[in-house]
């Protein structure tokens, strides 16, 4: 018998033969990220019995971690499946465990995403940011706010990667404050950018 998230994992046949897999649904998780799911299995026969799992495909993203190889009856032990998205894109895959008079079917699920970050308040044009012109010795502030539109919390981190003459004190002329910070889905974080140049 195998249960999942406490619910007894069981196949669903319709009036006209449709099986319905009971799932094992991973949400949404970051590109790169990985998240382990465990399925307990219990035998409930008299007699010990030797579990075989099916191959997952080599390429998807659903790796099969632990998998019990005998079970002692009346024992249960923990099967781990672990979900490693590698790119944008909704992932499904079936799976099962084969053991003596039986087989547990189910179906991997899970959603690869990436963070996005929409800004307000501040022209972006190919990656570049153009803050004007300032009179050397002045300073230029401008506000503009980071809106984490993904579904799950983002840090985000501000390079500054081109800003043509180094002032005086070898300092870099442009500064955004907070440069990094974790923004919580669906959160805004204001940001202040300054330009200094003092040549």
């Amino acid at each position: 018998v195998g249960r999942f998230k406490g619910h007894t994992m069981k196949s669903v046949v319709a009036k006209d033969g449709t099986e319905t897999l009971p799932l094992i649904d991973f949400g949404k998780l970051p590109v790169g990220q990985e998240l382990v799911l465990t399925i307990n299995l219990t035998n409930v026969s008299s007699v010990g019995t030797t579990v075989s799992a099916h191959v997952l495909d080599p390429f998807g993203p659903f790796v099969l971690l632990k998998s019990p190889g005998f079970m002692e009856p009346g024992h249960s032990q923990t099967v781990s499946i672990a979900f490693r998205p590698r790119k944008e894109s909704s992932f499904r895959e079936n799976h099962w465990l084969d053991f003596m008079g039986g087989r547990l079917r189910y179906c991997l699920t899970g959603i690869g995403v990436s963070p996005h970050f929409a800004v307000e308040g501040l022209e972006v044009d190919n990656g570049m940011v153009d803050v004007g012109d300032v009179l050397a010795g002045r300073e230029l502030t401008k506000t503009f706010t980071l809106k984490n539109q993904s579904p799950f919390a983002v840090t985000y981190t501000i390079q500054i990667r081109n800003v043509g003459e180094i002032n005086k004190s070898q300092l870099i002329p442009i500064d955004c404050v907070p440069a990094k910070k974790a923004v919580a889905a669906g959160e805004e974080q204001e940001v202040t950018l300054t330009f200094a140049a003092d040549t």
